[in-house]
This record gives C-alpha cells, sequence and structure tokens, in this order.
C-alpha cells in the first residue's frame, strides 16, 4: 500500500472514530430520561418517562416529551401528555401519533407535573412524573472564551478549573472518555473527548440533530 493511500486511510479511521464518539456522547445527552421510568401494559404500551431541559437566561426552558412504542411495528401508537404548572396550575394537553420520542415543547423556569399514556389499539400504558425546568447561568455553561483556552493534553482536572465546573460523563470505555458542556443557547452543548485522562477532541455547538 502506498503512502497516500495509508495516509488517506487513516484519516478515514480516524473521523470515524471522531463521528462514532460525538454520537455516543449526543445519544447520552438526548436520551437521558427517555427510557427510564418507562411504564408497559400487558398488550405492549409503553411510555417512557419526560426529560426537562434548562433554560437559557431571559428564554424559556424546555421538555422532551417521553417515547411511546407499541409491541407491534405494525401498530402506531396515539400519546397524549398533560403538562401542568405546580405553581400556576395552568395546564396544556400535547398530542402525537408515531412511534418515538415526543416533541419539545418549550416552557418556563418552573416546576411540572406530567402525565402521559400511550395507546396501542386496546392497551393503554401510563407515565407520572415531575420535573423541573432550571435556569441556566455562567456558571453552569461554558462559555467561548473558556472553549478556546482548552488544549489538547490537558488533564480533566484542569479543564474543570478552566470551566468552572466538572460535566457529566455520557461515555466511559477502553480508556476514553466523553463529557459535556450546556452552551448558553437552547439545547446547546459542548463535546470534550478524554483518552487516558488526557483532552483529544473537542466539539463546540453541537445541536440534538
Amino acid at each position: 500500500m502506498s503512502t497516500s493511500v495509508r495516509v488517506h486511510a487513516t484519516a478515514r479511521r480516524t473521523t470515524l472514530r471522531r463521528a462514532l464518539l460525538v454520537a455516543a456522547a449526543v445519544w447520552g445527552v438526548l436520551g437521558m430520561g427517555l427510557l427510564a421510568g418507562q411504564a408497559r401494559a400487558a398488550g405492549g404500551a409503553s411510555v417512557s418517562a419526560p426529560h426537562a431541559w434548562k433554560a437559557p437566561i431571559a428564554q424559556q426552558g424546555g421538555i422532551q416529551l417521553g417515547l411511546a412504542n407499541c409491541a407491534s411495528w405494525r401498530v402506531e401508537p396515539r400519546a397524549r401528555a398533560t403538562v401542568v404548572n405546580l405553581r400556576t396550575g395552568t395546564r396544556k394537553v400535547h398530542g402525537w401519533h408515531y412511534m418515538g420520542p415526543g416533541p419539545m415543547v418549550r416552557y418556563p423556569v418552573g416546576r411540572y407535573r406530567v402525565t402521559t399514556t400511550a395507546t396501542c389499539g386496546t392497551h393503554h400504558a401510563t407515565s407520572r412524573t415531575t420535573v423541573r425546568i432550571r435556569q441556566k447561568t455562567a456558571a453552569t455553561t461554558i462559555s467561548r472564551t473558556e472553549f478556546r483556552q482548552l488544549r489538547h493534553g490537558m488533564t480533566r482536572a484542569r479543564v474543570t478549573e478552566i470551566v468552572g465546573s466538572q460535566g457529566p460523563t455520557y461515555y466511559d470505555g477502553n480508556g476514553r472518555t466523553s463529557t459535556s458542556y450546556d452552551l448558553m443557547r437552547f439545547w446547546r452543548f459542548t463535546i470534550l473527548g478524554f483518552r487516558d485522562g488526557r483532552l483529544v477532541s473537542k466539539w463546540w455547538d453541537v445541536d440534538h440533530d
């Protein structure tokens, strides 16, 4: 194999590894809570708990409604979620008719009771959960300036010192660790990759797609 072919093959493998690491971290971020607390009915209907996403300053946060599923792929679930603001008592109903996570719905900072029911034919499953939308702050997010200070080879302790907090870990295996930090923008984050405790990759402004 020629030198140029080996270089291109190595580059492709590196790109693939990075893509897989990003995918693992993104799934960890976006899947948080979707499969937790899953309620099942005898007929195979299921619905998972919702997940709250923090609100940028002077903006609304969001609630990712639960994942509705039927045991048979031939049946599309009908799902309905009632969201109640526990401070004001106001409520809103959201519905969807497909298999998968419910919509992302925007709400202000606060505590909400979310009751979600999935229906598959004559079978039903219900999830009742209280979630809290918290306020983002400068201390709980990573800024562009902080991101630019991060250098490959830094220890995780040094990264934590610069950012001001230690982000949650969403992948940990084979000496590699992936962690995430919120940006101030809604539903956006940064992913950092570590190998043997040192920073080897960083991605700014990853969205939910």
